[in-house]
C-alpha cells in the first residue's frame, strides 16, 4: 500500500457513509483507489473514487467540481459510465474477477466499493523474477481465463489487461483487478483525457477511439501480451509503433515470442501468444474458448471449488405442505397491506403510525407530478395517442429542451419549464420513447444524489424531501431503495445521537444536583458540631 500523499485525495479518517478510509492505493487520471475500513461489517474494501484529474478537482469542502463550465458535461457523462460500470460488475461473483460490492454517490461524485485483495500483482513478481515457468503461469492464467469467458458471456470486456492488474492472493489464486471499460469510454467521448491504453498492452482498436471494433479479441490481446513479458523479459512492441511500421516499410515491430523464448517453453504455448498478439483484430482468437484450445490447456479452473451436494432434508411430502401453508400466508399478508389508493395513502409527517417508515419515505404527501399508468410506465394516464410524423418536430423539440433543463438542474420546477414536464409531454405523443424513458430515470439519479449529498452534511429533512421526489417516479428502483436504507440508517444514527446527548445533559445535571445536596447537608452538620462545640464552652 503507498503511503505516501496524493494530489485531490481525501485525508486518512474520512468517513464516506460507514467506510473510513485508512490509507491509499493508488492514484491515476480517472481517479483514486483507497483502503478503507467497513465500519457497519468491520473488515477491510477497497474504494475507488472517479475524479478525472484533467478536468475535475477537489473544492476545500472535499466535494468534487469540474474545472470549469465547459468540462461539465465530460464529468457528468464519465460518472454515469463510472456508475454503470460498477452496476455490472456488480452481477459477477466469480472467484478470480474483483468482487464489487456497491456503488453510491457522495461528494459530488461516485464511489466503487471493491473486495480488498491481499497478496502481490504479477507486475511485482515478474520485476524481481524477471520470467515465469510455463507451469507457473498456466496456474494463473486458466482462472482468469474463466472468469474472462462469464464476463465476455454477459457482453463485457475488461479493456486494460497487463500484469499491474493481475493479482496473485496469498493462497496463489490469481483476481482480475480494475475494469477499464469506463475509462476507454470517457476518453473517447472527451478527446481531453490522456491516453489511458497501456503502452505494448493494448491492440491498436483501442486507439481507434471507436468501441465497436472492440470485443472479447481486445481482451485476448492484453492477455497474450502479459505472457509475452512473462516469458520474454519484455513488454511486446507498442501497437501504434507496430502500426508505423506496417504503413511505411510493410515490417510489423514485433518480435515473435517463438524466437525470443524459443527452446524454454513449448511450441504451443508461444504460438498461441503470437497469435493472440496478431496486429489485426480479425487475424486474432475471436473468443476465450478458442484461444484456449490453441494454448493446449483443460478448460477445468483448478482454482474454483466444486460444489457438494448433500441429499438431506424433511420428507418431500412435508415440504408441499409447509411450502402451500406458507404461500397461503404470504399471500393474505399482501392482500391486506395493500394500499387503497394507486400512489399509496397521503401522510402528512414521517412518523405516521398507520405506515411503516419505510412508506412514509416512499410516498409522503402528494405533488402535482401526474400519476403513472401500469401500461406505459412512465407515461401519465389517459394519454398514449398514436403517434404520428407531425409530431415528430414537436418530440425532438421537446427532447431539446429537456436535455438543456437537465444540464440547468431544472429537474421537475419551476413548473412548466422543466425536464421532467417535457419527457412526460414527449411520452404523451410517443408512449415508447426510449429517449424519455432514459431522461426520467436520469433525473431519478441526481434526486438520489441530491440525498446522498445532503446526508452527507446531515440534512436528513432535506434528503428526505429529494427522496420522495424520487420515489415518486421510480418506488422500486433499485438505487432509490438503497438511498431509502441510507435515509433511514442515518436518521436512525442522529436520533441515537440525540438520545445520548440528552441522556449525558441529565447526568451531568443529576451530578451537578447531587454535589449541591451533598453540599448542603455537610453544611448542616459542620452547623450542627459548631452548635454543640458553643454549647460546651457555655457550659464550662
Amino acid at each position: 500500500m503507498e503511503q505516501t500523499s496524493h494530489r485531490n485525495a481525501l485525508p486518512l479518517g474520512y468517513e464516506l457513509h460507514w467506510y473510513r478510509i485508512e490509507g491509499i492505493l493508488g492514484q491515476g487520471a480517472f481517479g483514486i483507489t483507497y483502503l478503507c475500513h467497513d465500519i457497519n461489517l468491520d473488515r477491510r474494501v477497497a474504494i475507488k473514487e472517479y475524479l478525472p484529474a484533467q478536468f475535475a478537482m477537489r473544492e476545500v469542502d472535499e466535494t468534487v467540481h469540474p474545472l470549469s463550465e465547459e468540462h461539465a458535461e465530460q464529468f457528468r457523462w464519465g460518472l454515469d459510465r463510472f456508475i454503470s460500470e460498477a452496476r455490472t460488475l456488480t452481477k459477477f461473483e466469480h472467484p478470480n474477477i474483483v468482487r464489487v460490492i456497491n456503488v453510491f454517490e457522495a461528494n459530488n461524485t461516485a464511489y466503487m466499493v471493491m473486495s480488498y485483495e491481499v497478496g502481490k500483482s504479477l507486475k511485482d513478481f515478474l520485476v524481481s523474477q524477471g520470467t515465469l515457468e510455463e507451469a507457473e503461469l498456466i496456474k494463473i492464467l486458466l482462472p482468469i481465463l474463466s472468469g474472462l469467458e462469464e464476463v465476455h458471456e454477459a457482453g463485457f470486456i475488461h479493456r486494460d489487461i497487463k500484469p499491474g492488474n493481475i493479482f496473485i492472493r496469498d493462497d496463489g489464486s490469481p483476481v482480475l483487478l480494475d475494469f477499464g471499460s469506463a475509462r476507454q469510454a470517457l476518453q473517447q467521448q472527451s478527446r481531453t483525457l490522456t491516453n489511458i491504453a497501456t503502452p505494448g498492452y493494448a491492440p491498436i482498436e483501442q486507439y481507434a477511439g471507436k468501441s465497436e471494433m472492440e470485443g472479447p479479441w481486445t481482451d485476448i490481446y492484453g492477455l497474450g501480451a502479459t505472457l509475452y513479458r512473462a516469458v520474454t523479459g519484455v513488454t511486446p512492441a507498442d501497437a501504434v509503433e507496430r502500426s508505423a511500421g506496417i504503413t511505411q516499410n510493410a515490417a510489423d515491430e514485433y518480435k515473435a515470442s517463438i524466437e525470443m523464448a524459443a527452446g524454454r517453453y513449448s511450441d504451443r504455448f508461444l504460438r498461441a501468444i503470437d497469435h493472440a498478439l496478431a496486429f489485426k483484430s480479425q487475424e486474432r482468437p475471436s473468443s476465450v474458448r478458442e484461444w484456449r484450445e490453441e494454448l493446449g490447456v483443460t478448460s477445468k479452473d483448478p482454482t474454483r471449488p466444486r460444489k457438494k451436494i448433500v441429499k438431506r432434508g424433511l420428507p418431500k411430502g412435508l415440504i408441499v405442505a409447509l411450502s402451500f401453508l406458507l404461500v397461503s400466508f404470504v399471500g393474505l399478508f399482501i392482500i391486506a397491506s395493500m394500499p387503497e389508493q394507486h400512489v399509496g395513502p397521503e401522510v402528512s409527517d414521517i412518523d405516521e403510525p398507520a405506515q411503516t417508515v419505510e412508506q412514509a419515505v416512499m410516498v409522503g404527501p402528494r405533488e402535482t407530478e401526474p400519476a403513472v399508468s401500469a401500461e406505459a410506465p412512465g407515461v401519465p394516464e389517459a394519454a398514449q395517442p398514436v403517434v404520428s410524423s407531425q409530431n415528430t418536430e414537436r418530440i425532438d423539440k421537446l427532447l431539446k429542451g429537456a436535455e438543456t433543463d437537465l444540464k440547468a438542474w431544472r429537474l421537475s420546477s419551476p413548473k412548466g419549464k422543466n425536464a421532467l414536464d417535457k419527457y412526460y409531454e414527449v411520452l404523451a405523443l410517443d408512449p415508447n420513447n426510449q429517449d424519455a424513458k432514459d431522461g426520467i430515470e436520469a433525473i431519478v439519479n441526481r434526486y438520489v444524489h441530491l440525498v446522498y449529498r445532503d446526508l452527507d452534511a446531515n440534512k436528513i429533512e432535506q434528503a428526505r424531501y429529494y427522496l420522495r421526489k424520487a420515489s415518486r417516479l421510480a418506488p422500486d428502483a433499485d438505487n432509490v431503495q438503497r438511498a431509502t436504507k441510507a435515509w433511514l440508517a442515518k436518521r436512525e444514527q442522529a436520533q441515537t445521537y440525540s438520545s445520548k446527548k440528552r441522556l449525558e445533559e441529565f447526568r451531568k445535571r443529576f451530578s451537578r444536583s447531587k454535589t449541591e445536596q451533598q453540599g448542603s447537608a455537610d453544611s448542616s452538620i459542620r452547623g450542627e458540631e459548631f452548635k454543640e462545640r458553643i454549647g460546651g464552652e457555655t457550659d464550662r
